[in-house]
């Protein structure tokens, strides 16, 4: 709860701070409502700041990806190598192919655009997680559930309707990057088509 009331605090002080204009095209917002704050040195803090914080960041995001490509390598869905670990309990291959893609990622240059397409994959995730809560509590109504859904089905049907529009704004809003972050999507669907039988093979 203090995240939430913090994160729109957040919100209300930039919202307070730049105009719509400046706050829908700042790259670090933060660091734009500080300069007019403080002037130079209070961007200058800020920035800084923001730069520090992102290596925190920076290793929980690669750790969520190396989880997934392990997963994904342990239920036959991957290369069944990336399930492998090493002495110490690491996942040493999945590791070393997350690093590998980031690396090939960062290289190309396009941080901005990026950003933009893990935003989309954010907005698509949340619709997702929305509607597979409905879809789940349909197919199975009588599974245990170890929290409740207040209000339901209305909240759910309300919230899902939210992120279905939400997402298609950011589309429309963003049409490039959304349409290559679906790109992206679809060949990782095919990438898996073709090494999931590969990987079954091998496990047998």
């Amino acid at each position: 709860m203090s995240v939430i009331v913090i994160y729109l605090l957040v919100n209300v002080a930039l919202l307070n701070v730049l105009p719509m204009s400046g706050l829908a095209s700042a790259i670090l917002p933060a660091a734009d409502a500080a300069h007019v704050i403080a002037g130079i040195r209070g961007r200058d803090l800020i920035t800084i700041l923001s730069v520090i914080s992102l290596v925190p960041v920076l290793n929980a995001v690669m750790m969520i990806g190396t989880r997934i490509v392990f997963a994904m390598g342990r239920d036959r869905l991957f290369w069944s190598r990336t399930s492998t670990v090493n002495v110490g309990g690491t996942p040493g291959s999945a590791t070393l192919l997350t690093t590998a893609i980031a690396v090939g990622l960062i290289a190309t240059g396009t941080f901005q655009r990026l950003a933009a397409m893990t935003s989309f994959f954010l907005a698509a995730n949340y619709c997702l997680c929305c509607l597979a809560l409905i879809a789940l509590r349909y197919r199975e109504p009588e599974a245990w559930r170890p929290y409740r859904a207040w209000a339901y089905p209305w909240s759910a049907w309300i919230v899902a309707a939210g992120a279905v529009i939400f997402l298609v704004a950011t589309l429309i809003g963003d049409t490039f990057n959304g349409v290559a972050a679906i790109g992206l999507c679809a060949f990782g669907l095919i990438g898996r088509a073709v090494l999931t039988p590969r990987t079954t093979l091998t496990a047998g």
